[in-house]
């Protein structure tokens, strides 16, 4: 007698438990799950090393001169309080000579500075960056007109602590860099010029690179005293004593400067127009491969506790 013998049958999975196992995705998961712009191809020879020249020269010129014309003006105007006392300020508004206020002004800067590097250089993940620091330099470029109009004391230190202010979120950002070389896109990092040059390099490239970033604070120290020089024989234009020319017109200068940089500053690496695509995919191919699985991308009670503990951060 033959036996036919059926297949069992499966259980039925209820709608509820599929749904339980739906749901038992954690965020995290979910969140890993996203296409990762610097994602390594495999296609992408990094053993041509002709043309990752090409490429870091094409990078080199596309990111490094105008954030080292930035920084330049950034520091002229920074500086140029004490052109202007030996101009004449303090007589001018009124500050007694053996008093503080020539320190205070210059004291007024740097509380905001260090203040507010945090929460400004946060907004930085939700801007882009050529409009975020053209933005801030033509914030301080008119706080630094103002002070050119100022009447007294308190005015005057009203604008240097708003030029304080604004450029907190500019330069800061050594630490950061590092930081993301790692694989550490930090929230609290300081991200401004040093942050957006570290994006495009590798870690050793990136040292030498911020090294000549840097040098733009030599170069304005060794011409600044000299344009005020100049700009101070304007002396009696306008009604306006000398001093005053030095903050109006290097005031004016970095506005002017910051309305081209908006169109000149290099976007995010994987959001880049000047290179093509094949260079764009090797740049994110050996970003990839020096950044390690390292991630550090929110801003949670544990990764805030990291933050606080970290003796960098105190250290600096």
């Amino acid at each position: 007698m033959d036996v036919n013998i059926l297949p069992e049958k499966q259980p039925d999975i209820p709608a509820a438990k599929a749904a339980d196992a739906s749901s038992s995705l954690s965020p995290s998961s979910l969140e890993h799950s996203k296409p990762d712009p610097y994602a390594s191809d495999g296609s992408i020879d990094l053993t041509d090393k002709v043309s990752e020249r090409k490429l870091l020269l094409k990078v080199d010129l596309a990111v490094l001169p105008i954030l080292f014309l930035l920084f330049l003006v950034s520091f002229v105007d920074r500086s140029n309080l004490g052109n202007a006392r030996i101009e004449g300020l303090e007589k001018s508004l009124g500050i007694p000579p053996k008093s503080n206020g020539y320190n205070i002004a210059l004291f007024s800067f740097t509380i905001p500075y260090v203040l507010f590097e945090v929460p400004a250089n946060m907004l930085l993940k939700k801007i882009k960056p050529q409009m975020w620091l053209s933005g801030l330099m033509f914030c301080w470029g008119i706080c630094t007109m103002g002070q050119g109009f100022t009447q007294n004391l308190g005015g005057l230190a009203t604008c240097r602590a708003l030029m304080g202010l604004f450029e907190s979120g500019f330069v800061p950002g050594t630490e950061a860099a590092f930081e993301r070389k790692l694989g550490q896109t930090r929230a609290d990092g300081s991200p401004g010029c040093a942050y957006l040059i570290a994006s495009y390099y590798k870690r050793h490239e990136f040292q030498f690179r911020y090294s000549i970033f840097f040098s733009a604070a030599i170069l304005a120290g060794a011409f600044s005293g000299f344009l005020a020089y100049l700009l101070a024989k304007m002396d009696g234009a306008g009604g306006y004593e000398g001093w005053r020319w030095i903050f109006i017109i290097e005031g004016l200068m970095t506005v002017v400067i910051s309305a081209i940089a908006f169109f000149l500053i290099a976007p995010w690496p994987e959001e880049c127009k000047f290179l093509k695509p094949d260079e764009k995919a090797l740049l994110l191919k050996r970003l990839s491969k020096d950044r390690g699985r390292g991630t550090m991308n929110r801003l949670d009670k544990r990764a805030f506790i990291k933050t606080l503990t970290d003796w960098k951060i105190w250290a600096g």
